[in-house]
């Protein structure tokens, strides 16, 4: 195994609107510069906004995730930067000539930081 920071950030995401039913958007969720997540929704449920990661049909009526995160500190980190893009997207801050499309990029972590992931 490489030795690799143990501590995972999201470092940009691109946010496009999507709104239907309860789907708010999809964003493509980039970690430590390093790895991609595209076509990660944001949805607004019963109980708030989550995030949904991408999605094969198993059978029929049955998905199964692509990829999943394992620790809740690490979605929640996933789901506050995507939120923080959407929002950034709505109010005009991050909108560009290519359509609803924000790139929001969460500042550089230090050192000193005490994430727990």
């Amino acid at each position: 195994m490489s030795s690799v920071s143990n501590k995972i950030v999201v470092t940009e995401v691109d946010f496009r609107v999507h709104e239907k039913d309860k789907l708010i958007g999809f964003a493509n969720v980039t970690l430590n510069d390093a790895l991609v997540i595209r076509g990660v929704r944001l949805i607004n449920g019963s109980k708030g906004k989550f995030v949904s990661f991408p999605s094969r049909e198993a059978k029929k009526d049955e998905y199964i995730e692509i990829c999943f995160v394992k620790t809740p500190e690490l979605r929640q980190h996933i789901l506050d930067s995507v939120i923080a893009s959407y929002q950034q997207m709505k109010s005009g801050k991050g909108s560009t000539s290519q359509g609803n499309k924000s790139n929001y990029s969460k500042p550089a972590k230090s050192d000193s930081d005490d994430a727990p992931f």
